[in-house]
């Protein structure tokens, strides 16, 4: 039988870890929201501005709509990441 490993590091030690951890998390939720925000909102919001200065309200709203379901699927990946599933 194997002897038990014998675990050194010092509370502080593991804690430094488990925060590094949450910064790599953390900086890669940041980099989802900034693709989303430059690659998904942001041409369908430009697109619903253009829509309400030629005067067709309900395109905008058809974008704006688009971005509110774009939001939503961000927060239910997000969740499902946070869950581990």
């Amino acid at each position: 039988m194997l002897p038990k490993r014998i675990d050194k590091r010092t509370d502080l030690e593991k804690m430094n870890d488990k925060l590094t951890l949450s910064g790599f998390a953390l900086c890669a939720v940041k980099a989802r929201a900034k693709v989303m925000l430059r690659e998904r909102l942001k041409p369908m919001l430009s697109d619903a501005v253009d829509a309400i200065e030629i005067n067709h309200p309900e395109i905008a709203l058809m974008r704006i709509k688009a971005c509110l379901r774009v939001i939503d699927e961000y927060l239910n990946k997000e969740n499902q990441i946070d869950e581990g599933k």
